[in-house]
Parts: C-alpha cells; sequence; structure tokens
C-alpha cells in the first residue's frame, strides 16, 4: 500500500505541470468544428438528437457551455479531459484490486495507463471528452459489476440497484461514445476471465447487452431526423485499411516508440526511433516472453482479447491515434498480470522503469510537436485579420495545396490547423468572419495567379467582401 501512495503523490505532485503543459495545446483541425467547441445556438438544438454520424449529447452540451465565453475553450476542454483519465487512473488501481492483483501488479497497470504513449492521442486531444469519459463510465459500470458480485448474498434490493447503475452507466458510456457500449460485451467476460462467473452467468449478461444494443438502437433510428450528416470516411474503407489500422493500433498500444520520428517525414530521426525502441521494447519482450506459458492462460487471453473488442467500433470504421485509448486500461491490465506471474521481480521493476522514462520522453516530444501545430493556426488566424484590417463578413479562402503530410493531431498541416479559417475568427472574439467560401489550387507555376483568379471571382459572384490566399502556414495576400 506504501508504494500505491507514492504513486498517486507522485501523479497528484506533477498533475499542475502537466494539465499546465496541456493548457498550451491550440485547437487544429477538427477541433474547431466538432461538437466540443464553443457553440452560440440554443441549448435545446437538434444536436441533442442522432443528425450525424455520431450521437453523443453531452458533446454537445459541453460545446454550449465554452459557447457562453469562448475564452473558457480550449483550456475548458484540457481540463476536462485530464480530470477524466486521472478518474480512470484511480478506477483502474480499483478494478485491479478488485480483481485480486496484487500491489506490484495494481502498480505496474497504474503506471502504465498513465504514461503509456497510446493514451497521447486522447490526453491531448481538444475534441476527445467522448473518448475518455466513455471509457471512465465503462470503468465505472466495470467496478460496479465486480462490486455486485462479491456482494451475491447481499439483499436483493441492493443486487437490484447494482444491477441498475451497471446498466445506467453503460448507457451513459455509450451516449458519450459509440464504443462505450462495448464494455456491455467487455466486463462479464473479464469477469468470466478470472473465474468470478461461470459460463451460464457470462451468456445471460451477454444476452443483456445484445438487449440493450437492441434498444440503444431502436432509440436511435426513432430519434434520427430526416437529414442526417453522415462522415462518409467512417465508411469508404477497404481490407487494407482496415489491416493497417489494426497495424497501428497494436504498435501505438504495445511497440513504445517515438512515432512523430518515425511516421512525420520532417521530424524523421531513424535513430531517435531505434533510441526508442531500444530503451521500451525489452520491458514488453521480457512481459510476454520470460515466461511463455502466461501468454496462453486464461486471464490474459481474456484481457488481451478485450484490449481488441474496446476498439472493434474503431477498427471496422474509422481509427485514428486518439482511438488507442479504447482499448488502454484492458492493455494495462493484461500486461500487469503477466507481470504479476514472472519469477524475477527485479527485472521486471528495472526493465519497467527504463519504459517509463522511454515513455515521459515520447509524451513529452509529441506534446511539443502538438503545441507547435497549435501555434502555427494562431499565427495564421492573426496574421489574417491584421493583413483584412477591418471587419469583414463572407471570406473565401483560396488553399494551395501542397501535398504536406501529417501526422495526426500531433504534426497538422498549417491549413488544418489554421481550422478553415475559424482560428481567425476566435482571434476576432468570435465576431468575424462570418461565412467561408473554400477553394483549392495545387501548387505549380501559375497557382498564384490561378488563386488570385479564383479570389476575384468569388468576390464578384458569391459576394465574398475579400479572399485569403494560404499557402503552407502564410496568408500570401488579402485579394478584393
Amino acid at each position: 500500500m506504501k508504494g500505491q501512495r507514492y504513486i498517486f503523490f507522485a501523479i497528484a505532485l506533477t498533475s499542475p505541470l502537466i494539465l499546465w503543459g496541456l493548457c498550451q495545446l491550440l485547437p487544429t483541425f477538427d477541433d474547431w468544428s466538432y461538437y466540443t467547441a464553443p457553440y452560440d445556438g440554443s441549448f435545446f438544438s437538434s444536436r441533442w438528437l442522432p443528425i450525424a454520424s455520431w450521437w453523443r449529447p453531452f458533446d454537445h452540451v459541453f460545446g454550449w457551455i465554452v459557447g457562453l465565453n469562448y475564452r473558457l475553450f480550449p483550456t475548458l476542454n484540457h481540463v476536462f479531459v485530464y480530470v477524466a483519465h486521472l478518474l480512470n487512473t484511480f478506477l483502474l488501481w480499483r478494478i485491479a484490486g478488485q480483481l485480486s492483483f496484487s500491489q506490484f501488479g495494481r502498480n505496474i497497470a497504474v503506471l502504465f495507463f498513465f504514461l503509456s504513449p497510446a493514451m497521447l492521442g486522447t490526453v491531448t486531444g481538444i475534441d476527445s471528452l467522448n473518448q475518455v469519459y466513455s471509457h471512465l463510465w465503462g470503468l465505472v459500470a466495470m467496478s460496479i459489476y465486480l462490486k455486485s458480485l462479491s456482494q451475491e448474498k447481499s439483499k436483493k434490493k441492493t443486487l437490484i440497484l447494482h444491477h441498475s447503475f451497471f446498466i445506467f452507466f453503460i448507457l451513459i458510456a455509450t451516449l458519450c461514445k459509440e464504443n462505450g457500449y462495448m464494455w456491455a460485451i467487455i466486463i462479464p467476460f473479464v469477469a468470466w476471465g478470472f473465474q468470478l462467473i461461470d459460463r451460464r452467468r457470462l451468456w445471460r449478461d451477454w444476452m443483456l447487452a445484445i438487449t440493450l444494443g437492441v434498444i440503444y438502437f431502436i432509440v436511435r433510428i426513432l430519434l434520427t431526423t430526416n437529414q442526417v450528416e453522415i462522415n462518409h470516411d467512417y465508411f469508404i474503407v477497404t481490407f487494407t485499411d482496415r489491416l493497417k489500422d489494426i497495424a497501428t493500433f497494436i504498435g501505438l498500444t504495445w511497440i513504445p516508440i517515438d512515432y512523430v520520428a518515425l511516421v512525420y517525414p520532417p521530424e524523421r530521426n531513424l535513430i531517435l526511433v531505434g533510441i526508442t525502441f531500444i530503451i521500451g521494447i525489452p520491458f514488453i519482450l521480457y512481459t510476454y516472453f520470460g515466461n511463455i506459458r502466461n501468454i496462453f492462460k486464461k486471464p490474459h487471453i481474456v484481457l488481451f482479447l478485450s484490449v481488441f473488442l474496446a476498439a472493434l467500433p474503431h477498427l471496422i470504421t474509422l481509427f485514428t491515434t486518439m482511438h488507442a485509448y479504447a482499448g488502454l486500461s484492458m492493455a494495462a491490465l493484461a500486461i500487469a498480470w503477466l507481470c504479476e506471474h514472472l519469477k524475477h521481480k527485479k527485472i521486471v521493476t528495472i526493465l519497467f522503469t527504463l519504459y517509463l522514462v522511454n515513455a515521459i520522453f515520447v509524451d513529452i516530444h509529441h506534446g511539443i510537436e502538438a503545441w507547435k501545430s497549435g501555434l502555427k493556426g494562431k499565427q495564421m488566424g492573426i496574421e489574417a485579420i491584421e493583413k483584412t484590417g477591418s471587419p469583414v463578413n463572407r471570406v473565401s479562402i483560396v488553399f494551395i495545396n501542397t501535398n504536406e503530410t501529417k501526422y495526426s493531431n500531433f504534426c497538422v498541416i498549417p491549413y488544418d490547423a489554421f481550422g478553415w479559417g475559424n482560428a481567425a475568427i476566435y482571434e476576432t472574439g468570435m465576431k468575424w468572419p462570418t461565412d467561408f467560401e473554400y477553394r483549392e489550387v495545387m501548387e505549380g507555376k501559375n497557382e498564384r495567379q490561378e488563386a488570385i483568379s479564383i479570389a476575384r471571382k468569388d468576390i464578384d459572384e458569391n459576394n465574398c467582401d475579400c479572399a485569403w490566399i494560404i499557402k503552407k502556414d502564410q496568408i500570401l495576400e488579402v485579394v478584393r
């Protein structure tokens, strides 16, 4: 217990610094357009309903709150995301105890979950409240379920109350993000894996899960409006895409390397990739192959499969680095369970310490890159407003596409960091411009002349007050 107090004390001590660092990260890409960005519409708007590829009423409520004072964005987003990550860390420690993990195993689970680079896409995100709170309510449901199993001889009213809370939090997790429903499958599966319930009870609880799923989809269909904004990226996928997503998910979860240095060409540094691999991978290898028979034991198999079950909705639709968080708690428990059953705990401790040092470095590097991306967007917003000079309503944005590459929300294309003009609106106190026309020109010899021609056409024919010609992170010209 003493070791756990030290760990939570260290987390509490460093949290103000971590939160300060997170609050330096500025919006990029769809941080500007998703529900959790400032919303100045009615609280009782259609966003309560499934009018898009998702149904997430809590994100609408949050967007409405930050819309009351745009200066709350994105700081309040970061605060809520990080607080949820802290709560998830505590809940994981509690659940590990309910599954009879030793202090050693609980320490491994907590630190792996809290610091693993797999959490970066969510914890550094501004629009990731749905992911982190779906996980939170799923873990709450799991803790309640496990507690009910330890009180099977309690009064019938108490058990009914526990089951009611379990169902309630599963539904809340699902309304935070659709993959929250998977907890209804995972939770009894894990309980069965640790021999807390028999196979008959497992199938009974899975039938309950199927019933909840059917009810959710019926209600969702009944509430769906006639006009639905579909994100076709969720559905236009190939078999090759799925294999790449699965490989990415496995890499983010178990292979501790600096992915910025690997996949983002301007920052590519294979030496750094090699160093982080050499420092971090021995812990993973020793955990899995220090006693290979443990891999095939029931508790680990169940936890390992639960990692993929948690992320399954993302793996069959659209997967990004944010979605690695979905299976992270189960991965942490799987790693911790294997560590518990290794003979040489000193070797585990040494290798895990190296893994944590490596993870902290990777976390900081990703945070710095995310900060640089957001800063580019802010600077572009300021430049656009300064060059425009006076308030305008309708702007044509002509983007000269140079085929730049990006890496998730860490290394973002400047135009995406600009938020398609939203970064400029933010700099005017959300007052102007009020509307945009979006055009694109491919990079080439006559790119500027072509961009100016399109800009003038928009001004003449589409009632635009001016046009911003953008290339990379520069506002090349304001055309009037």
